[in-house]
């Protein structure tokens, strides 16, 4: 210390020469704010793996595109000329596209399906949604770039998107941030007077801790551009809160000390050294706590939460400047830093701790049931409800923030920020299959409770392709069966009267097959009666030969064989007039033509048969007029009757093969006839048959009639046919990469995406695509969840983490502080136990207010995170005030010891705690809303613990363990 006296005036203009050079020369830390500073997830989380796959569907992979939506809206309803205005912007933006870098953008006028998504039902809001590239813009360039196409237009528009809101609050966090700045310098001033009742101790913190503040953030802003160092919109805020709070603070008690010192020295110097080697320790272990906590927040894994390792950077200037730069106002000023009060420049005590002290100690049971009535009903009433609306955090001011809730209350929230499901495979999406596939994980997703609507590469306008139905199929299936069904009833009828003509044949195939029997019958006669007339014939002719019959013998053999033939020639005439009506029988039967095709050669046979015998009775009758003349002819008849003989066996052979052909007839019959009775049977079989048939076809047609009336509406059918239709495909592109291997799903939610019922969804989605892309061509791809709804749940999941990792590292490393500076296990445990019954009833009372009274949703999702480093970093600080002062007395009575170390610190806690309350009650005005919650939870902590647990819990603590607090070290 006394060398940094010795060259105070040199290392005062070192400090000054160091931060200026760093704020000129540094680059600007509010533009690496915006440009580096928005929240975002780890690499490598689900939400941020779906968003890399949805960059990768752009035709220039890898180029950043930031979804929009242009919302034109007119409350006295959108009319044919505000359309036309619409139309006209949207012919510009086509015109630029190539210029604007949009891609995929809508027009309402192109098709039905499209303006049921994007004109609203009481025709007040018109949506163009559009992606348009970010490459050699940033995202307010780009918004630019389209509002001046649209401003052409006098109807009110709006441009929303996720990135856009993003964009604007980190705007609004830049704004509010100016506001602190100059709201904290004036509160601390204000202060500053009133604690020192001086015009020139108030800017002694001022100077060294906007120095530090200076150089700290040219630090920062290096570090920044350099490595990457993380930045976000709560940088900035919390280094001024903190770095100008605990700096302030730490000025106060130096200041304080170095009153009681002055006092005790007559020499500046002396009293300086003096002050610095008592509260100096003091200084360095709770700057070393605020340190170390602060630290504790790089070993994070979300930025967001590693953005406010900063303050750690500034804590470690503003104990630098202290140690170096506050001794030189010490020096140089004297008792000057109390003008015009310096006269009456000593330390006073607090009178009320001295009183908190002596009440908690004479009543211990009060005072802990004092504390328990505060603490405990809020610690039991504490839900810890959690909001992750980024659109609460700055209100609807912003032309983003009102298309957006325009959007919310005429389409639904869900329609600007879809939650998306992506999947990349190996294989491309070709076949009829695969559509199927998408249709059917389109569909699963579709039935979950809480979701509205799913846009696909089979549903790109969210609703069913009505030719895809398979209820509509159906119906059209049903009425085909039903045609088919009276087809069959007409088949079924004329194979039922075929059935039964050919029953109603059988007698008469019976009586054609009877009256073949009779001409067989009747041919047999006839060959017997050839036969006779042969052996007569070859009598005659042996009479002939041996000439020794007489005439008249001759005479009565011929008249006996002429009887024989007539009566013959009679029977094969009848035999012919059966055949002929036989053959005519025949050729009414069907099937039987080649049969009376047969009977007719038959016929013609026997007719030559006939006129043979009729002509062999011609010649008898010329042989019996002959046989006066038989003496002088019988040579003559011998020859005649020779003739005769040999025709008789041309006869016989004849009738042999009529009989061999009646008999193939009747056999022919016999045949058909078991022919026609199968034929008759199968017929009655077929008939059964098509009477099954259409009784299965009318259950088909039931179930399908009753599928249509009570069965699933969406489920979808993808025809082959349908791959083809180049409408279908221009439909998919926006669902399906260029090269057909990702494929992404857009999820509309009914609930507000930023919603904490949003938010736990997304697992319920990932479970249920889990399941649904079973035995599908995604079976072997893991889907990735994307949106702001999936990114939230990342947040929850990482903050929690963080959170725990953080709360039990931090609580660890100050224990070990508090555990080397104040020599003992005990009084550590409690001071920790006390600021975590802080933490706790602080949060309650700060979701009482913004969720019961304020009516929000719950606290924002980082505030739990964020007051609780801020609290317990910076109310050990005052625990160490306290307990280090203790210790200085505690060779002398524990009693004493105490009430002196709260009466020569209370004050000086005090007015650390309204300095620092107060610089966190210059977030109030930002209108961001996370940093009010974060301001309310941490004044209120900290005049919690500054009343109520220093002043009531810790004396009761240091009364019940006695000379234990300082165990197991000596006291």
């Amino acid at each position: 210390m006394k060398q940094i006296i010795r060259f105070r005036w040199l290392i005062a203009a070192f400090w000054v020469i160091a931060a200026a050079g760093l704020f000129i020369f540094s680059p600007n830390l509010q533009e690496l704010v915006a440009d580096k500073g928005q929240i975002s997830v780890p690499e490598g989380s689900p939400s941020d793996e779906a968003q890399d796959l949805i960059d990768q569907m752009s035709k220039d992979s890898g180029q950043e595109n930031a979804s929009s939506v242009l919302v034109f809206h007119d409350e006295d309803k959108l009319d044919k000329a505000d359309k036309e205005e619409i139309q006209q912007v949207i012919k510009e933006l086509k015109e630029k596209k190539d210029d604007l870098g949009i891609s995929n953008l809508l027009n309402f006028n192109e098709s039905k399906e499209i303006k049921e998504q994007t004109v609203s039902e009481d025709n007040q809001t018109i949506l163009v949604p559009f992606d348009i590239s970010l490459e050699n813009k940033d995202i307010d360039q780009a918004r630019e770039k389209i509002y001046e196409i649209a401003d052409d237009t006098s109807i009110d528009h709006y441009v929303t998107g996720q990135q856009y809101i993003e964009q604007d609050i980190v705007k609004n966090s830049q704004e509010g941030l100016k506001r602190t700045e100059i709201i904290t310098v004036g509160l601390i001033l204000i202060i500053l007077f009133i604690v020192f009742k001086s015009f020139v101790a108030p800017f002694i913190p001022l100077l060294t801790v906007g120095i530090s503040y200076l150089a700290a953030q040219g630090i920062v802003a290096i570090l920044a551009d350099t490595v990457n160092f993380p930045l976000s919109t709560f940088t900035q805020i919390f280094m001024v809160a903190v770095m100008f709070g605990i700096g302030t603070d730490y000025c106060i008690l130096l200041i304080s000390r170095f009153k009681e010192e002055m006092a005790e020295h007559e020499s500046t110097k002396d009293a300086v050294i003096a002050t610095y080697k008592s509260g100096g320790k003091t200084i360095f272990f709770a700057g070393l706590a605020v340190l170390i906590g602060f630290s504790t927040i790089g070993l994070s894994t979300f930025s967001l939460y590693q953005s406010a390792v900063a303050v750690a950077v500034g804590v470690a200037i503003v104990l630098l400047a202290l140690s170096t730069l506050v001794p030189f106002f010490l020096v140089v000023l004297g008792k000057k830093l109390f003008w015009p009060f310096h006269k009456n420049a000593a330390h006073k005590e607090s009178k009320l701790w001295g009183t908190a002290g002596a009440f908690a100690w004479k009543r211990p049971i009060i005072s802990l049931i004092i504390v328990a009535i505060i603490t405990v009903p809020a610690m039991l009433t504490y839900s810890g409800d959690k909001s992750y609306n980024s659109l609460e955090e700055i209100g609807d001011s912003y032309d983003s923030v009102k298309g957006f809730n325009l959007i919310a209350d005429s389409f639904g929230p869900g329609q600007t920020m879809p939650t998306t499901v992506v999947f990349k495979t190996d294989q491309a999406v070709d076949s009829q299959q695969d559509y199927q596939d998408i249709a059917k994980i389109t569909q699963r997703i579709a039935e979950m409770d809480g979701v509205k609507q799913v846009r696909s590469a089979t549903r790109p306008t969210g609703e069913v392709i009505d030719d895809f139905l398979l209820i509509n199929q159906t119906e059209k299936l049903a009425d085909g069966i039903g045609e088919s069904k009276e087809g069959l009833q007409d088949i079924q009828d004329g194979l039922d009267e075929a059935s039964k003509e050919l029953d109603k044949s059988q007698p008469q195939l019976q009586e054609a097959e009877n009256g073949v029997d009779d001409l067989m019958q009747g041919t047999q006669d006839t060959k017997d009666g050839i036969s006779q007339m042969q052996t007569a014939l070859s009598d005659i002719q042996n009479g002939i030969e041996s000439g020794a019959q007489g005439a008249g013998e001759i005479q009565k053999n011929l008249q006996t064989i002429q009887g024989n033939l007539n009566q013959t020639v009679s029977g094969n005439k009848e035999l012919v007039q059966g055949y002929q009506q036989l053959a005519k029988q025949l050729q009414n039967i069907p099937g039987a033509a080649p049969l009376a095709s047969s009977m007719n050669q038959l016929n013609s046979n026997l007719q030559q048969t006939v006129t043979a015998q009729e002509q062999l009775a011609g010649g008898i009758n010329r042989l019996s007029g002959a046989v006066g003349e038989l003496q002088s002819g019988l040579n003559q008849a011998g020859n005649g009757q020779q003739q005769v003989v040999g025709k008789i066996p041309e006869v016989q052979e004849g009738l042999s093969q009529i009989y061999g052909g009646q008999k193939e007839l009747k056999q022919a019959f016999a045949d058909m006839q078991s022919q026609l009775n199968e034929l008759s049977s199968g017929l009655q079989d077929s008939v059964e048959g098509l009477k099954q048939v259409n009784e299965g076809l009318t259950g088909v047609e039931d179930f399908l009639k009753d599928f249509s009336e009570n069965g699933n509406e969406d489920y979808v059918f993808i025809p082959q046919d349908t791959l083809n239709d180049e409408s279908f495909q221009e439909g998919t592109e926006a669902y399906l990469s260029e090269d057909k291997k990702i494929t992404k799903f857009e999820v509309i939610l009914s609930d507000n995406p930023y919603s904490t019922k949003a938010m736990n969804q997304v697992e319920d989605i990932n479970n249920t695509v889990d399941s649904a892309r079973k035995e599908t061509m995604f079976a072997d791809s893991d889907q990735k969840i994307g949106g702001v709804s999936s990114t939230n749940n990342d947040l929850q999941h990482i903050s929690n983490e963080d959170y725990t990792r953080t709360a039990i590292l931090m609580i660890a490393g100050i224990f070990i502080i508090l555990v080397m500076m104040l020599r003992s296990l005990v009084m550590p445990l409690y001071l920790i136990g006390s600021l975590i019954i802080t933490y706790i009833t602080s949060m309650a009372f700060s979701e009482f207010i913004f969720v019961h009274i304020f009516n929000y949703s719950g606290l924002t999702w980082a505030i739990p995170f964020f007051a609780f480093v801020m609290l317990v970093a910076l109310g050990i600080d005052y625990s160490i005030f306290l307990m280090a002062r203790f210790n200085e007395y505690k060779n002398g009575d524990i009693k004493e010891a105490l009430f002196a170390a709260m009466r020569n610190m209370g004050t000086v806690i005090i007015s650390a705690a309204v300095i620092l309350g107060g610089t966190f009650g210059a977030m109030l005005p930002s209108g961001v809303l996370s940093l009010l919650q974060i301001a309310t939870a941490v004044i209120a902590g900290l005049f919690l613990y500054a009343f109520v647990m220093l002043p009531l819990f810790i004396p009761l603590m240091v009364r019940m363990f006695g000379k234990a607090n300082w165990w197991p070290f000596k006291r």
